[in-house]
């Protein structure tokens, strides 16, 4: 199977995916640059959405059967604080179990999270979008968070200093508890096409895309477009650390734009297993002050 690789830069509080941040270290030994461009889909009768996640699901479930090249587990662990423009803070733990399966040309992903967050309810979910609380006092609500599944296609084998080309479809299924406003208890969609380059140690990155968000009661989100830049760096064949900046438009009219910058350290720890670790700044009132978080990567 011919190396291929992502780095997608997630909105909300634009955490980067982080079991393709490791594939940098993993599958491109000299450095990427990918681009990311993301369209929405939008007035979706109900029954289409139905047969949309249906399929997703089934295409997951079956892949084992039509020739998995590789079947990777990850277990995270991310924390963030701030006051997302308003007193007090807002602290949040997302731990995510994420499963991968490749093969030649797909690559099917689901994640499940468990998602604490403690404040007043000025924020919904890991996303960080504006909530409905009212900033009377500090509660704390955990449970599971929303699943995301994701399904990508890539049109040739990457090769180093070859442009490879990837089509992914995502769904954010409702699963949190909007009542405790772990999400927002709507789907969210999105289509993107990913590009990247290779050459050198040393690599340029970044994405560009566009998500559509469900509306909960009371609420009313409106499409964004984000984007991140970023640069990588290979030391050897087991070690690359790297710095993104992360953008994304406000989620409501009047809301604050996200912005954070983010350090991270990729390590293959042997053929096997692989550990991210990254620092977050916030550069603005919609992203958290700062977090720090790190994920671990087995090959089953």
């Amino acid at each position: 199977m011919g190396d291929r690789k992502h780095l997608i830069g997630q909105t909300g509080q634009i955490r980067v995916d982080i079991e393709l941040l490791k594939r940098l270290n993993e599958r491109v030994p000299t450095g990427t640059f990918f681009l990311i461009s993301d369209l929405a889909i939008q007035n979706m009768h109900t029954k289409l959405l139905q047969s949309f996640l249906f399929v997703l699901i089934a295409l997951i479930v079956s892949t084992p059967c039509i020739a998995v090249e590789k079947t990777t587990l990850s277990l995270g662990i991310d924390y963030s604080t701030g006051d997302y423009g308003s007193e007090p803070d807002t602290r949040i733990w997302y731990l995510p179990v994420s499963i991968k399966l490749e093969q030649k040309a797909f690559v099917y992903k689901i994640t499940i999270p468990y998602l604490q967050i403690t404040g007043p309810g000025n924020i919904v979910g890991a996303d960080a979008n504006p909530g409905s609380g009212n900033g009377n006092g500090v509660t704390t609500e955990s449970g599971m968070g929303d699943v995301t599944v994701a399904v990508s296609y890539g049109l040739l084998p990457y090769h180093p200093e070859e442009l490879f080309i990837e089509f992914t479809g995502k769904v954010k299924f409702p699963t949190a508890d909007e009542n405790k406003l772990l999400g927002t208890g709507e789907y969210d969609y999105s289509l993107q096409t990913d590009l990247f380059y290779a050459s050198g140690r040393a690599g340029i990155f970044g994405t560009l895309g566009y998500k559509f968000y469900g509306d909960p009661p009371g609420i009313d989100y409106q499409n964004v477009y984000y984007y991140s830049l970023g640069l990588n760096y290979h030391h050897n064949h087991l070690f690359s650390s790297g710095l993104i900046y992360n953008f994304k438009e406000a989620a409501t009219t009047g809301g604050t734009k996200q912005q954070e910058l983010m350090f991270y350290s990729n390590t293959k720890l042997d053929s096997k297993k692989k550990l991210l670790l990254y620092l977050v700044k916030g550069l603005s009132n919609g992203s958290p002050d700062w977090g720090i978080g790190l994920s671990f990567g087995y090959i089953l």
